[in-house]
């Protein structure tokens, strides 16, 4: 009866143990989480795009791009808005790969409800093997379950009184360089398949699921990059898509519909767009999405007049950001 009671005690020990641990931590995610809501500018780009989504006033956008790099280099919420009075924003991340385009949805769908998530797919073909892959998955999981893990460095910043400096428009910051792709044509039509993995399809389907439990349309879309897209990438996209029934546009082939011209266009030799290319492709997007899907106009709603206020700012912005670009490139060429 004696080994009995030390037995339970032990369980009942262990049990209490583990309550009071799972407590501080969902606790202290709570209190961590509320304290990167009042200071984003306190965290990275990687984790400040997350904190400053779900800032955005609750049930108030129409679109959430979701992807790495190429997405937020290629497409601009505030010329969406200026163009079609459609709200939307960048939930992008540098390096975005598919699992935390899936938990970023869940993220946001905590306060919006978006009519379309426009998915930029390079992120799936963005995956890591092996032991590495499993712990982005696990890492990504973690961190969106317990963000008191995932945002552990923001005490740091307030021993040094550090600030990440960013302006940005929606997630969409203006960028101004300009480094040419001189490789010519890199769209050439073959029947070759690229691969997509297991894994990758797996989360594709994830984000299709949850869209469709929210009512949410998805939509693929491949950004121009000399870089990282093929017709062999095309053709798996498009074989995916039509397997999955989704809609999917691939900006690589529209590139002299678009008018793209890499030798001014390029960010980086054609890995990424610059502001001049963006505003091409988000021209093209938009018109796209507005006659896909049956978008309300907010420039002139009540509860939309802080876009407005940022839509003049960002209206200057850019035509100081091109008048420079063109400075440069005048000097370059003198």
């Amino acid at each position: 009866m004696r080994d009995f009671n030390s037995t339970f005690k032990i369980i009942i020990s262990f049990c209490l143990l583990i309550v009071i641990a799972a407590g501080s931590v969902f606790g202290g995610s709570y209190l961590v989480l509320r304290e990167v809501r009042h200071h984003p500018e306190r965290l990275p780009d990687r984790c400040r795009t997350i904190v400053e989504l779900q800032n955005e006033s609750p049930r108030t956008l129409d679109v959430l791009l979701l992807g790495d790099s190429l997405s937020y280099c290629s497409f601009s919420p505030m010329q969406l808005w200026n163009q079609y009075g459609i709200s939307s924003y960048s939930g992008t991340q540098s390096a975005q790969n598919i699992q935390e385009s899936y938990y970023m949805l869940k993220s946001a769908l905590k306060t919006q409800q978006p009519k379309v998530v426009v998915l930029e797919t390079n992120t799936i073909f963005r995956e890591r093997k092996g032991l590495s892959g499993l712990s982005d998955t696990l890492t990504t999981m973690v961190n969106y379950y317990c963000p008191a893990i995932a945002y552990h460095d923001i005490w740091k910043t307030y021993f040094s009184n550090k600030r990440f400096a960013r302006l940005d428009y929606k997630g969409f910051v203006l960028r101004d360089l300009i480094a040419p792709y001189s490789g010519g044509e890199y769209m050439h039509k073959t029947n070759g398949l690229a691969t997509i993995s297991s894994n990758c399809e797996y989360y594709l389907d994830q984000i299709q699921n949850l869209c469709e439990r929210n009512n949410i349309d998805l939509m693929l879309v491949s950004a121009p990059s000399p870089m990282n897209y093929n017709y062999e990438k095309h053709n798996a996209l498009k074989s995916l898509a039509s397997q999955k029934k989704l809609p999917y546009i691939d900006l690589n082939i529209q590139v002299d519909t678009m008018k793209i011209d890499w030798k001014h266009d390029s960010l980086d030799n054609g890995d990424h767009l610059n502001l001049r290319g963006a505003e091409k492709t988000t021209a093209f997007l938009g018109k796209k999405l507005n006659s896909m899907y049956d978008f309300s106009d907010h420039r002139h709603e009540k509860n939309y007049e802080l876009w407005n206020a940022q839509a003049k700012e960002y209206k200057k912005k850019v035509k100081e950001v091109l008048k420079e670009m063109d400075k440069k490139e005048s000097i370059a060429v003198g």
